[in-house]
């Protein structure tokens, strides 16, 4: 799971990956948020045997963020969702 976002970007980087009501993500810039995500739990000092919590309101995901961002970023960190 952490790096289905990496796969689909190299794959299928220009096809819509999520969308919702005001905005649209690629795979490549869905795979290019949660990178970016996971490189600042790593900076942090978070990775592997390390639990995160993510609170992030009602958005179940959609494309300007969520859960889904979070979780994937969790994973490719090393790190585990809490």
């Amino acid at each position: 799971m952490p790096l289905l976002t990496r796969t689909a970007a190299l794959e299928r980087g220009g096809e819509l990956a999520l969308a919702d009501d005001t905005q649209q993500r690629t795979w490549a810039e869905l795979d290019e948020r949660v990178n970016r995500l996971a490189n600042a739990f790593t900076a942090a000092g978070l990775g592997h045997s390390d639990s995160i919590a993510s609170i992030t309101g009602g958005d179940p995901g959609g494309a300007s963020g969520g859960r889904g961002h979070s979780c994937w970023a969790i994973g490719r960190s090393g790190a585990e969702s809490g």
